[in-house]
């Protein structure tokens, strides 16, 4: 399954989810079994919605926000607001207002607990959202406030109703209720000014109403990329309620072997050792010759090397992989073979150019700065030298890039730069527990993506992430001849030096 928001998209399937399927690692139990965390926070790809999914199934009979849905995921256009309008989006306390005043009226109409005197005391625009039968989600709230929010008059009786009438009554709440908020990120896409504002307000929000009413639960996920951009004193407070998802590739395999032990049986190669050794019944051997490079790597850890280490990425060539007839993928022929390597490339630059998609539009530079770079590369390692000379290539021969590092340009393209820090560029680095032993390394994703990087780490070599070749043979003629013989490219593998051979 590669979303799962969209395969559960109703409460009997939220019902049906297999807690054996889910990987638990020691924090993912925490998150399930007690009452401390409140944000989920990961980028793209790592299951957020899945754990908040089966965080309201755990939670069995209680009162939920949605209550006929199974995420209460925010659909907005603010397209229409005027420039004063926009420039609250863009305040994270106006924002947080707005968020606080979408949940905790979602909260008193789901409970019934607003009276009459204190609704006839209300100003006319919280009685246009108590009376309208449509406004019962936070969603469905969030989107009646902004789509009023160029009426100034509005916003401002709401401000002072939240003070005056809501917040008293959040505080009194004796009644547990369950609120779940997803894809913040996904609502505002294509409005990069509040992309920030819009998540890292909703963390305020949430975390003071927290402390307002601990029978309020609101659980929501936050893109990694937006957390590590708050600034605020409360930060270390923040971290100490949030489920900071990450896999060990141990635990990315024992997802794979979970979803290999799902498939249909006639999607296995070898059914008779599916109980022995999962992924030898998928695949048909535990052993892949690399093609260039004279040797062989486990089965999964070639899979493993074309992913960015998201359990997503898996799903992605696990499934590209279970589509194709095992008779066509045999691996105990070199046609098989070569069958099943191809299924997991195309899946890998499936990946890239989806991954490229989603970043792209944070980053300085535009799809035809990596059309420009790739048609330049022309192997899978570029020593230090050679990396600087397609810098100046790319620039322009005045870029002056083997005089000079990086942080002294300041008015180039910084193409590599960019490469490395959303985990497409690698680089060598020294094991710290082994004499003149060097391993290959590259960033995780989420963990610099947004960040202003003029400087890459020092290195003899760089490292193209493997899910990239494909897109660079498709503009640079020379590439494929001149794939490293010596080392195969992938996550924390030992680089093997020439001087070494």
């Amino acid at each position: 399954t590669i979303d799962a928001r969209e395969s559960v998209n109703d409460l009997e399937k939220v019902e049906g989810i297999n807690d054996e399927l889910i990987e638990q690692t020691p924090l993912i139990k925490k998150f399930f079994n007690e009452d401390l965390y409140r944000f989920v926070i990961a980028t793209k790809g790592f299951g957020k919605s899945l754990l908040l999914l089966t965080k309201r199934k755990k939670l069995g009979s209680m009162h939920f926000i949605p209550e006929h849905e199974p995420l209460d995921v925010p659909s907005v256009r603010i397209d229409t607001l005027t420039k004063d309008s926009l420039s609250l989006l863009k305040n994270e306390y106006a924002f947080s207002l707005i968020w606080s005043l979408s949940i905790t009226i979602a909260v008193i109409k789901r409970l019934n607990e607003i009276t009459d005197m204190e609704k006839q005391n209300a100003s006319a625009s919280l009685k246009d959202i108590l009376n309208n039968p449509r406004c019962n989600t936070i969603s469905n709230i969030f989107n009646f406030i902004i789509a009023e929010m160029n009426r100034r008059q509005f916003f401002e009786d709401l401000v002072s109703d939240y003070n005056k009438t809501l917040l008293p009554i959040i505080r009194s709440i004796k009644t547990p209720v369950a609120v779940f908020i997803d894809n913040v990120d996904e609502c505002f896409e294509s409005y990069r000014g509040v992309w920030y504002t819009a998540q890292n307000s909703l963390i305020k929000t949430i975390y003071d109403l927290y402390r307002t009413n601990s029978k309020l639960k609101v659980f929501a996920s936050i893109r990694k990329e937006a957390f590590k951009r708050l600034e605020t004193e409360m930060l270390m407070q923040y971290r100490g309620v949030s489920l900071d998802l990450s896999y060990s590739k141990d635990e990315l395999k024992d997802i794979f072997i979970k979803n290999i032990m799902k498939d249909n049986l006639n999607n296995l190669m070898k059914q008779q050792t599916i109980k022995t050794d999962p992924m030898v019944a998928f695949i048909g051997t535990n052993k892949v010759h690399h093609g260039i490079v004279d040797d062989e790597e486990d089965t999964f850890d070639y899979i493993f090397r074309h992913t960015l280490q998201r359990p997503r990425d898996l799903m992605e060539i696990g499934g590209n992989i279970s589509r194709c007839k095992p008779s066509v993928r045999n691996s105990a022929t070199k046609e098989g073979l070569e069958t099943f390597k191809s299924l997991v490339n195309l899946a890998a630059t499936t990946i890239a150019t989806q991954y490229i998609g989603e970043v792209l539009p944070h980053l300085t530079i535009k799809r035809e700065d990596l059309d420009k770079i790739f048609s330049l590369i022309d192997s899978n390692t570029l020593e230090e030298t050679k990396l600087k000379k397609i810098c100046m290539e790319f620039n322009g021969d005045n870029a002056g890039c083997t005089r000079k590092n990086c942080k002294e340009c300041t008015d180039k393209i910084h193409i590599f730069c960019e490469l490395y820090k959303i985990g497409l560029l690698g680089y060598v680095d020294v094991i710290p527990t082994g004499k003149q032993k060097y391993i290959q390394k590259f960033m995780p994703v989420g963990e610099k993506t947004f960040h202003e990087v003029r400087l890459l780490p020092d290195s003899t070599h760089y490292l193209i992430h493997p899910i990239l070749d494909e897109l660079i043979r498709q503009k640079s003629k020379k590439y494929k001849h001149q794939i490293d013989d010596i080392n195969i490219i992938g996550y924390d593998r030992v680089w093997k030096s020439t001087k070494e051979i």
